[in-house]
């Protein structure tokens, strides 16, 4: 499941123009900080 996952990744990858790219990846790494970020805040808010 996980190799299909990376898979996906560099297959979408090799077909955004590298400046898209950079964009979506970006995107996905804020989403991911700030689940991590809420996730923590609600344990610590507890």
């Amino acid at each position: 499941m996980v190799g299909q996952g990376w898979y996906l990744i560099f297959g979408v990858r090799s077909f955004v123009p590298p400046q898209w790219r950079e964009g979506l990846i970006v995107n996905c790494l804020r989403r991911e900080i700030r689940r991590i970020l809420g996730i923590i805040g609600h344990h610590s808010a507890e």
